[in-house]
C-alpha cells in the first residue's frame, strides 16, 4: 500500500465510478507526508475558493516557524540551565526539527544541533511570541507587568530584567522537568502513597503532584504538536461539509415541501440546487450592500427561515456522517445542524454551534443584532434570544447578553462559552429533558462545536457497537480539540472501563468532576470505576454524591448496592436495591431490574436466617 501511495497524488483522493471520492493514506503516515495530504484535498474541496486552502496551508507554516523559534530560544539559554540541561537541549533540536517538517512538508534532515542554532537569532517579536507561547498567556502578562512598573528604568535596563526573568523560568521548568522525569522513574504505577490517598475524596487525583507550571507548559507544547493532526481530521471534515451540502437530495422530499417552501421546478436534484443557494447569497450580497439593516436582518429571516422548513421536513433518526445522510436522505440533530451549517456558511451567515444535554442547536447571528435560536430539525421551535435568557456557568453566574454572543461570534474561542440557561429556558425550549438532567449549554464557533459533536457521536456509537479502541481514540481526539469539555472525559472514563482499564478510567472521571462538579452522570462512573477495582468504600462515597444531586435516576442505586453487598452491609444494600427497582425504566432497565429481583430475595432470604 505505502509504495503504491508515496509520490503518486492521484492515489490521495481516488475518484469513484459513482463520481465520490475516497480518501487512502498509509497507516504509517507521518508528519511531513500529513501536510502534504492536507494541501491535496483541501486544493480539492476548494476548487472554487483556493484562497482558503492557502490560508490554511500557510497557518501550519506559521506554526512551523513559531516551533523553530522556540528550538533557537532554549538553545541560546542552555548556559543558564544546569538542572535538566540534556533535556532542554534535546527538546530544542526536536522543536527545530518538527518546525522544518511542518515548513518543508519535508522530512527533516539531519539534526541542527545546538552550537548551530546558537548563531541563529530572533527578532524582539519572535523572542516575545515564544515567551507567549511556553509560558502562557497569564505567566507572560504578569512578567510584562513587573517590569512595567519600574518606570524609572531605561529600556537597556528593562531589556535586561526581562531576558533575567526568561532564564529563571526556562531553569525553572527544566530543573522541575527532572525532578518530574526522576519521579516517574521510581514510580510508574503513577499512584499517592495510601497515607496521602486516605486524605483525598475519591473523586480527586491519586497521581504524583507535579508543579503546576510544568503542567501547563506541557499542556501548551502538547496541544501544539498535536496540530497537524487536528488540522488534518478537519481538512476531512471540511471535504465531508463540502460533500454534504452539494449532494444532499430532495427525492424523498413530499412534493408540497418541494413546490411551497423550495424553488423546485421538477429538475433539481439536490436540497442546494432547490433553495437556489448560490442565488441566495447573491440576494443577500444585493441587500447588504443596498440596504439598511433593517432591511438586512429581514432578508437574512427569510433565508434561515427556507434552510429549516426545507431541512425539518427530512426524516429523522438517521445518521450524521455526511455520506450516510446523503444516501438514507435522513439524519438526527446533529447531521441537521451540519447540512444546515454548511448552507448558511455558503450564504453568507454567521452562526454558533450549540452543545445541549442529548441535542445540536444553532444559534444563528444576523447582521441587525438579532440571534434566531434555531433547531434545525423542528422549524417550530424558534426564538429570538434576549438578554435575560442565559447566565454564565460557573460560579460567577454574571447575565450573558446578546451582545454578549454577538461579541463571541466575531471571536469564537476554542473552548467556547458555557452557559447557564434560566428556568424559564429549560422548560420552554428543551422540552426533551428532566430536570434533572438540566445544567450547562455550551456555544461554539461553527466548525469547531460540529467536529467537537461528530466526535463525541463517534466515541458513543463505536463505544455501544463494541469497537472499544476506537472510540477512545476519538474521545482523546475531541479532548485535545478542547481539554475543558467534561463530557468526553466522561465517555472516554465509559470506553476505557468497558476495556478493563478501570485505573485510567478513575483518572479522566475526575477530571470530568473536576470541570463540572454537577453532573451526576460523572460520580456515577467514577462509582462503577472503584467497585471494579474493589474499592468499595471510595465507590460508596461517589455513589451517594451522585444520588444527592440527582436523588430521582436508577443508575447509582445498583452500584450502591452492590458496593455495601460487598462488605457485608446486607441491610443497607437490601434498601438500595429496592430504591433501584423503585426508580427503574421498565424497558431500559428490565434486565438489570430482573438480576436485582433475585438478588433481593436472596439477601432477604439470609437476613431471615
Amino acid at each position: 500500500m505505502r509504495e503504491k501511495w508515496e509520490g503518486l497524488e492521484d492515489e490521495v483522493l481516488r475518484k469513484n465510478k459513482s463520481g465520490t471520492r475516497t480518501l487512502f493514506i498509509p497507516k504509517d503516515l507521518q508528519l511531513w507526508e500529513m501536510v502534504g495530504v492536507m494541501e491535496r484535498v483541501d486544493r480539492d474541496t476548494f476548487q472554487l475558493r483556493p484562497e482558503i486552502a492557502i490560508e490554511k496551508r500557510g497557518q501550519l507554516r506559521v506554526l512551523g516557524k513559531t516551533f523553530q523559534d522556540a528550538g533557537v530560544y532554549i538553545a541560546q539559554r542552555l548556559e543558564f540551565i544546569s538542572e535538566g540541561r540534556n533535556i532542554a537541549e534535546a527538546l530544542a533540536e526536536e522543536f527545530y526539527a518538527y518546525g522544518g517538517a511542518l515548513i518543508s512538508g519535508e522530512k527533516p534532515g539531519e539534526d541542527v544541533g545546538g552550537e548551530t542554532m546558537r548563531t541563529l537569532s530572533l527578532t524582539q517579536d519572535e523572542t516575545e511570541k515564544v515567551d507567549r507561547w511556553l509560558a502562557g498567556e497569564p505567566l507572560y502578562v504578569s512578567r510584562r507587568a513587573r517590569v512595567e512598573k519600574l518606570k524609572e528604568m531605561n529600556s537597556e535596563e528593562a531589556r535586561m530584567l526581562l531576558e533575567q526573568e526568561r532564564q529563571r523560568t526556562l531553569a525553572q521548568f527544566f530543573r522541575v522537568a527532572e525532578k518530574a522525569f526522576e519521579l516517574k522513574q521510581k514510580s510508574e504505577d503513577g499512584t499517592l502513597s495510601s497515607e496521602y490517598r486516605s486524605r483525598l475524596k475519591p473523586w480527586q487525583s491519586d497521581t504524583p503532584l507535579h508543579s503546576a507550571f510544568l503542567a501547563k507548559v506541557y499542556g501548551n507544547i502538547k496541544n501544539e504538536i498535536e496540530t497537524p493532526k487536528r488540522e488534518l481530521v478537519e481538512t476531512i471534515f471540511r471535504r465531508g461539509l463540502e460533500f454534504l451540502q452539494r449532494n444532499m437530495g430532495v427525492d424523498k422530499v413530499p412534493k408540497i415541501v418541494k413546490e411551497e417552501i423550495l424553488h423546485w421546478e421538477g429538475g433539481e436534484k439536490t436540497l442546494r440546487e432547490a433553495l437556489r443557494i448560490d442565488r441566495l447569497e447573491e440576494e443577500l450580497m444585493w441587500v447588504r450592500a443596498c440596504g439598511s439593516l433593517e432591511s438586512i436582518g429581514q432578508k437574512e429571516h427569510e433565508i434561515i427561515q427556507q434552510i429549516n422548513q426545507a431541512i425539518s421536513v427530512y426524516r429523522h433518526q438517521g445518521g450524521d456522517s455526511p455520506s450516510e445522510m446523503v444516501i438514507e436522505q435522513r439524519f438526527n440533530c446533529l447531521g441537521g445542524s451540519l447540512l444546515a451549517g454548511a448552507l448558511l456558511g455558503q450564504v453568507g451567515i454567521n452562526y454558533l454551534v450549540v452543545d445541549a444535554p442529548e441535542h445540536s442547536l444553532l444559534f444563528v447571528v444576523r447582521s441587525d443584532g438579532v440571534i434566531e435560536w434555531r433547531d434545525m430539525i423542528n422549524s417550530t421551535k424558534g426564538k429570538i434570544l434576549d438578554d435575560t435568557m442565559f447566565k454564565k456557568a460557573g460560579k460567577e453566574k454574571t447575565p450573558i447578553t446578546v451582545r454578549d454572543l454577538i461579541a463571541f461570534s466575531e471571536h469564537p474561542g476554542g473552548e467556547g462559552l458555557a452557559l447557564s440557561p434560566k428556568s424559564r429556558v429549560w422548560e420552554n425550549q428543551f422540552w426533551w429533558m428532566d430536570k434533572e438532567q438540566r445544567g450547562t449549554i455550551t456555544v461554539f464557533g461553527p466548525e469547531y462545536g460540529q467536529k467537537i459533536q461528530v466526535l463525541y457521536n463517534l466515541g458513543t456509537t463505536l463505544n455501544e457497537l463494541g469497537y472499544k479502541k476506537e472510540a477512545v481514540e476519538a474521545y482523546k481526539e475531541m479532548i485535545a480539540l478542547n481539554p475543558k469539555m467534561a463530557e468526553s472525559y466522561y465517555g472516554l472514563g465509559n470506553a476505557l472501563s468497558s476495556l478493563g482499564r478501570h485505573e485510567e478510567a478513575l483518572e479522566v472521571y475526575r477530571k470530568a468532576i473536576a470541570l463540572n462538579p454537577e453532573d451526576a452522570d460523572f460520580y456515577q462512573g467514577l462509582g462503577n470505576a472503584l467497585l471494579d477495582l474493589d474499592r468499595n468504600e471510595e465507590a460508596i462515597e461517589a455513589y451517594r454524591k451522585a444520588i444527592a444531586l440527582a436523588p430521582q435516576g436508577s443508575g447509582p442505586y445498583s452500584g450502591l448496592g452492590s458496593a455495601l453487598r460487598n462488605l457485608h452491609r446486607d441491610k443497607e444494600a437490601l434498601k438500595a436495591f429496592r430504591q433501584f427497582i423503585a426508580r427503574a425504566d421498565r424497558y431500559d432497565d428490565r434486565e438489570l431490574t430482573e438480576t436485582m429481583r433475585k438478588i433481593i430475595m436472596d439477601l432477604q432470604k439470609k437476613l431471615e436466617n
